[in-house]
């Protein structure tokens, strides 16, 4: 509420109202009418009392008297208090009707039902510990605030509303940490109004909504780590976006209305799916402090070179499920080849705790590797293990007269007795081989680990790579240390078939992400604000200083709260901008892709967020 002069009189308060109406005019005679046009609806409104207009002239105002309870005819110039109303009284939702269940996109197997191949979408089920009867779904699916309602609609649930129950997220390891997800929260044509749509229930959302002077109709909201949550005192940000804008799509409901697949299929990524599952047998180890494989001698031969460490197992053949179970037993992966630098180390490697007579790797024969296809994409082959994913790169070299192209129900091994070079063949999974287990050398977080063995595979130094990490200024990197990044990419990956994005990986490397929240430096930057606007000559006006005190306050708080947002928000973005940029070289795409990202001001050294110990260590 205003006022406009400091003598107002609080029993009176100015309306948008003038008397009478076209069906019930003037009355020339008496000067008066029983009813009022509002002139900011054009509404007219009939009156049980007469407006007794009396010795006024046009323009007549008309003035709320609040102890009558009555409008009344005042001049014009009469000083009252005011207050101001929007033009409209909620947002505009879409219909209700347009939110319809697509039994066509599912399929019931074993009594179960999920979607079907080629309509499924990645994600998972979480109950509401408010409600033991209603589920969340967070799809790992990037959609504009329209698309998302409509997704939801179609799998039988309603977006994600913003309500007392959604704190179920503001906990310690939230699946919406470092990530954004759209909710069912709108203001459209309504710019001060919220509303859930498709919510029976319009509970008030009890959190502040960031964002309200900037661009946007639609609300999204996203989750803070630990350290910010326990200065704060909340986790949970919740912000108004661009409607279009890609975000993760969130949905709720009193049922889970499909199940989600382990394993979705799909020929387009490089997952493996239908092959044994992956266990560690824990009798083998010490599990604390550390996991440590106990006895290890016992199992077979060990020897490291090319920054791995191998297991061969005591007289032992099996078949490729076999084989990848038993690695899998000691927290190990049968071996992979994943660039023709590998290959090439496991033919000369430059060190090797123990040799062979020549010189080589203490191995002959024949040897299964982790490369298969997978019932799914007869003909497609890929590395299967904990740490790479990833279809077989062209520039491996095959035995003589073997077509990678003709695997069908495949798996490929290793030919040590080649003379020229360790080669790779193709044989039916259920033949017996040798069994020859892998991991990274090492002990530590797993892009670690991995960037040390890129980093030496390519010959770039540490003071090279230290120097980029620490100034973010990648423009003077060689050619070596943009295939190191594609190395590193691939083992982690991020990128599969050379030029491609893997969005899932991508994801969960953004909820690492770690965004420390700075009280201090939040209170100088509003005292800085301060300090200056109390300098300004042309805010002449104790209320014109505190009315720009106060918008500074909020819009610098405003930023600080939802800081990680912006940034979530624009890695999200970012995905659309640079994934498909040119692919005109696939050995340091991935370098280039994050040449696109750190181009973002808002993005630049976003790699010193990254919370290597949310990492599973190796």
């Amino acid at each position: 509420m205003h006022h406009n002069d400091s003598a107002a009189d609080m029993e009176f308060l100015w309306t948008s109202a003038v008397p009478c109406s076209k069906s019930d005019p003037l009355n020339k005679t008496t000067n008066s009418c029983s009813s009022v046009t509002w002139c900011s609806s054009k509404v007219e409104t009939r009156l049980d009392y007469t407006l007794n207009l009396g010795q006024f002239s046009p323009p007549y105002c008309l003035i709320y008297k609040r102890s009558t309870k009555q409008l009344v005819p005042t001049n014009c110039s009469f000083g009252s208090f005011f207050m101001c109303e929007l033009p409209c009284s909620k947002p505009i939702c879409p219909p209700e009707k347009m939110c319809i269940k697509d039994e066509s996109i599912f399929e019931v197997v074993d009594g179960k039902t999920y979607m079907k191949p080629g309509r499924e979408i990645r994600g998972k089920w979480e109950k509401s510990k408010f409600n033991s009867s209603y589920y969340f779904f967070l799809g790992e699916k990037l959609v504009t605030w329209t698309e998302n309602w409509k997704t939801c609609c179609s799998l039988g649930l309603k977006p994600l509303s913003l309500g007392e129950d959604i704190t179920h997220f503001d906990r310690s390891k939230s699946p919406m940490q470092g990530v954004v997800y759209w909710t069912a929260m709108t203001r459209a044509e309504c710019p001060y109004q919220f509303e859930n749509c498709f919510q029976e229930n319009k509970e008030e959302f009890p959190m502040p909504i960031y964002g309200t002077k900037e661009g946007g109709s639609c609300v999204a909201i996203s989750v803070r780590d630990d350290v910010a949550r326990a200065t704060i005192g909340t986790g949970m940000a919740v912000k108004v976006i661009v409607c279009t804008s890609k975000l993760l799509m969130a949905c709720e409901g009193p049922t889970q209305t499909f199940e989600v697949r382990e394993n979705i299929v799909s020929c387009d990524t490089p997952e493996c799916s239908g092959i044994p599952d992956c266990v560690m047998d824990d009798s083998k180890f010490l599990t604390r402090p550390v996991r440590v494989l106990l006895n290890p001698s016992r199992y077979g031969r060990w020897s490291s070179s090319c920054d791995m460490s191998f297991l061969q197992l005591n007289n032992e053949l099996g078949t490729w499920d076999e084989a990848y179970k038993r690695c899998c037993s000691h927290g190990m992966d049968l071996m992979s080849i994943q660039n023709s630098n590998q290959q090439n180390c496991l033919y000369k490697p430059p060190t090797i705790s123990i040799l062979s007579n020549n010189g080589r790797l203490p191995y002959n024969g024949h040897i299964w590797t982790s490369g298969r296809d997978v019932e799914a994409c007869r003909g497609r082959l890929r590395w299967c293990t904990g740490y790479l994913n990833d279809y077989i790169k062209k520039d491996v070299v095959w035995k003589k007269g073997v077509d990678p192209k003709s695997a069908n129900n495949s798996c490929v091994y290793i030919d040590f007795d080649d003379p020229d070079l360790p080669s790779l063949g193709l044989a039916d999974c259920s033949e017996k081989k040798q069994i020859v287990c892998e991991a990274p050398g090492g002990v530590g977080y797993k892009s670690q680990m991995h960037l040390f063995f890129c980093r030496k595979s390519f010959k770039v130094t540490q003071s090279e790579a230290g120097k980029i990490w620490n100034t973010g200024d990648i423009s003077q990197a060689g050619y070596g240390f943009k295939k190191m990044v594609q190395c590193l990419a691939e083992y982690l990956g991020l990128v599969y078939d050379s030029t491609k994005i893997n969005e899932h990986v991508y994801l969960s490397m953004m909820s690492r992400m770690f965004f420390p929240f700075d009280r201090t430096e939040m209170l100088n930057s509003v005292r800085d604000k301060r300090e200056w606007l109390m300098s300004q000559p042309t805010l002449n006006s104790t209320r014109s200083i505190m009315k720009f005190i106060s918008e500074a306050t909020e819009d610098t708080m405003d930023d600080f709260f939802s800081g990680h947002f912006q940034l979530a928000a624009e890695m999200i973005r970012k995905i659309y901008d640079c994934r498909d940029i040119a692919k005109t070289n696939e050995e340091t795409f991935a370098f280039d892709f994050l040449q696109c990202l750190v181009q973002s001001e808002r993005l630049n050294r976003f790699w010193n967020a990254y919370n290597f110990e949310l990492e599973v260590r190796e």
